[in-house]
């Protein structure tokens, strides 16, 4: 089972950030932590 968090954070200059969070609840099972992270460009 996971725990997972994330969002969009849009500047004034059009670009966007991607932030994300996976966490592991099943202790001792996989990878604890995973963090995400994505820009993209403004849209044209």
């Amino acid at each position: 089972m996971f725990l997972t968090l994330g969002g969009e954070y849009r500047l004034r200059s059009g670009w966007r950030l991607d932030l994300g969070l996976s966490e592991d609840l099943d202790v001792g099972a996989s990878s604890d932590v995973v963090f995400i992270f994505g820009i993209r460009p403004p849209d044209r």
